[in-house]
Order: structure tokens, then C-alpha cells, then sequence
């Protein structure tokens, strides 16, 4: 039986919201080269990337443009249409696809690196979206989440990565990274961010804490 629950919370970003917030989202075009800048220093120019709720797509895309093999799964159909024509406008070719992150279209351990960006303190089931992200990533790789809720107590974190079949590796920052060790799913959270940012990005491939760049 398909699960009755909404795949996200609010306002559903299709129509004319979406395409909103692709107009909006044009305004930190230099914000998502810089990510896709950092996350090219830590992961290989050959790794599989998987991000979960690209909306337009301008991360994706970015990534893209440093050769990465990036595929972007979002729950909206107007979503993936903008994102497949920015795609084509900034002349690169990541894939856009219709999905939802509690259930991804993706094939077991078959991505290197994860991310989410502003998105997953919108998802209704925040939980299977962690175990999909886990499932996915092959032995070693590594997820990246940015955007949590700053509200939310680490006793309440802790328990939601255990009931993902993971563990928290520091007590939460701004970043977390879900890594896919050798026995088990590692989520470690990087130090805060310097300068004023509201986010970085660290890495935990096989250790228990996430250092800075």
C-alpha cells in the first residue's frame, strides 16, 4: 500500500511557486559555485553525486560544470522541468528526476557523495530520508546535509539518526555529514562555521569527527 503521507511540509513548490523560487534562487549563483567549489577539494573529480531536493538545479549544475557525474531527484514535477532547462542552458547534462527522498529512484550503493541543501527540515519523514541517503552511498562515501534546524535538541537528533541505523558521531553544529564506514553509517558534524556563514562543508569518510576546511 503507498504511504498516505505528504513527502514535504507547507507549500508544495510546483507552478508558478516553483518557478518563484527559481527567479528568487538566481540570486545566489555565486553561493552555489562556492559550495560546489569547496565539495570539488573533497571529493574525487570521479565520484557519482546524488543531491536530494536540487529544486532549479543551480548546485547541481554547478557541480556538473566541474565534472562530476550528478544526478538531482526532487519531489517536484515543475522543479525537474526548470532544472533540466537550466541545465541545458548552462550547457551541462546532470540528471533531473521525479522522486521522493524517503524513497529514492537510485540503486543501492551506487553514489559517492550525497547532499542536501535547505531542504531537510522539510521533509515529513525525515527518518526514511536518512536511510535512503545511507542506502545509496557505496562503502566510504559521504553525505552532506546542510540547512538543519537550530532549535532541535541533541537528544532529539540522537534519536532520529538511531532509528536511521546510525549514530552521531559530535554533538551537532550547522553541517551534517552522513559517511558510510566499514560497519556502520556515521553522522558527524563539523565545527561552526567561521566568519559569520551559516554553513560549511566537512568530512567524516571512516572517522568519528568531521574536520574543517
Amino acid at each position: 500500500m503507498a504511504h498516505a503521507t505528504k513527502a514535504y511540509k507547507g507549500l508544495g513548490m510546483e507552478g508558478a511557486v516553483a518557478r518563484w523560487y527559481d527567479r528568487i534562487a538566481r540570486k545566489d549563483m555565486a553561493e552555489f559555485a562556492a559550495l560546489a567549489e569547496r565539495i570539488a577539494t573533497l571529493v574525487p573529480s570521479s565520484a557519482t553525486v546524488l543531491e536530494v531536493a536540487p529544486g532549479p538545479g543551480f548546485l547541481a549544475i554547478e557541480l556538473a560544470k566541474r565534472g562530476f557525474d550528478v544526478t538531482g531527484v526532487d519531489i517536484s514535477r515543475t522543479f525537474v522541468e526548470i532544472a533540466q532547462r537550466n541545465a541545458a542552458a548552462a550547457g551541462v547534462m546532470p540528471r533531473f528526476e521525479l522522486g521522493d527522498a524517503a524513497a529514492l529512484p537510485i540503486a543501492d550503493a551506487s553514489v559517492d557523495f550525497v547532499i542536501c541543501r535547505a531542504a531537510f527540515k522539510n521533509f515529513s519523514r525525515p527518518v526514511p530520508a536518512l536511510a535512503e541517503m545511507r542506502r545509496v552511498l557505496r562503502k566510504g562515501g559521504t553525505a552532506l546535509l546542510i540547512d538543519m534546524r537550530r532549535d532541535v535538541s541533541m537528544n532529539g537528533n540522537q534519536a532520529l539518526y538511531r532509528r536511521a541505523g546510525s549514530r552521531l558521531a559530535k554533538p551537532l553544529a550547522y553541517d551534517l555529514n552522513v559517511s558510510h564506514g566499514s560497519d556502520q553509517t556515521r553522522l558527524c558534524a563539523g565545527p561552526n562555521p567561521p566568519n559569520g556563514e551559516r554553513s560549511r562543508v566537512g568530512r567524516a569518510a571512516n572517522r568519528d569527527h568531521a574536520p574543517g576546511i
